[in-house]
């Protein structure tokens, strides 16, 4: 009888010791993973971009017409430099008309407003507004001129007008009217119960 009280405790405390040892191996596991997971997320937060949004230095343009034009651009992403994007790629698009850049997947036309936005610098060629290359231009100044509507846009949850006058310094209602105007969206915010006070997760749940 004392053998087998014996054998019972010997089993329990064995399992107990194996679940300890698995629970410290697990501890131990997790925390590498805080610690690598707080190293990339500090490595993010240090690391400058090339080019400073906030740079002013550089040429404004008084007079800007709006042409556009890439001439002869070579370009690679930096992450897959073994793949040629552009090579030897032109196009001019003249201001106040509408074009349209068709292709597949990966064939560059997400690249060409990429570049034009100067979020990359080309291997060779010259990225041109008005004839001016866009090296040469305040990188702000240039930025502030282009408005992108990307595929999938990001609606905070607040009100159209705030969302409208989101980033843009100064936007007064008759500024964001007249961004509305220019979308054709007016029509269409104006029949919402609130118009411009109109939340945009209301939008979204209808």
């Amino acid at each position: 009888m004392l053998l087998l009280q014996w054998l019972n405790d010997y089993v329990l405390i064995s399992d107990s010791c194996t679940g300890l040892n698995q629970l410290c191996t697990h501890r131990e596991s997790l925390g590498i993973n805080y610690v690598l997971t707080a190293y990339k997320m500090f490595e993010t937060i240090k690391r400058k971009p090339k080019f400073d949004a906030y740079d002013r230095s550089g040429e404004i343009l008084e007079d800007i017409k709006g042409d556009i034009e890439l001439k002869d651009v070579y370009f690679r992403y930096p992450t897959r430099s073994d793949v040629h994007i552009f090579t030897g790629f032109s196009l001019f698009v003249p201001s106040g008309t509408t074009t349209a850049l068709v292709g597949q997947s990966g064939s560059g036309k997400s690249t060409v407003i990429n570049l034009l936005e100067k979020f990359y610098d080309l291997d060779a060629g010259e990225v041109l507004i008005c004839g001016v290359n866009l090296k040469n231009l305040q990188l702000k100044w240039i930025r502030d001129q282009i408005g992108l509507v990307s595929q999938e846009p990001i609606l905070f949850t607040t009100t159209i007008r705030e969302n409208m006058a989101y980033g843009k310094e100064g936007a007064t209602d008759e500024k964001i009217t007249a961004a509305i105007t220019l979308a054709n969206a007016k029509k269409f915010i104006n029949k919402l119960p609130q118009g411009l006070d109109t939340m945009s997760r209301q939008i979204c749940d209808n």
